[in-house]
């Protein structure tokens, strides 16, 4: 019988959205953001006594599962998605998750 199949992709992008949360600290939230275009979701910062800062950021999460270095090591983004984030008035932390490894990588766009 032909049923449908959960991708591979679609595996490895729930777990970089895991891995991302779990290091996040336990004050912060994150928000998975609907209609991606560019932006997975928003963190918004807490502080140690559970208050709101005001500060948030978004997140565009890049996950592999590629045992290649050079495609683990790699982020590619389009230009009209940098020109984005560009015009965005929160800044945006992409971060790479390689699955092999565990790892995640982060960076500021700007």
């Amino acid at each position: 019988m032909d049923m449908p199949i959960r991708s591979p992709k679609h595996q490895v992008e729930d777990l970089s959205i895991n891995e991302f949360k779990r290091l996040l600290p336990r004050e912060w939230v994150y928000r998975v953001k609907d209609n991606d275009y560019g932006i997975d979701g928003e963190v918004e910062v807490f502080d140690k006594n559970n208050r709101a800062t005001g500060l948030m950021f978004f997140v565009q999460l890049k996950a592999t599962d590629s045992i290649d270095q050079k495609v683990q090591t790699r982020v590619q983004l389009d230009n009209s998605t940098i020109n984005y984030f560009a015009f965005l008035e929160l800044p945006v932390l992409i971060v790479r998750y390689i699955e092999e490894s565990k790892t995640i990588y982060f960076k500021w766009s700007h």
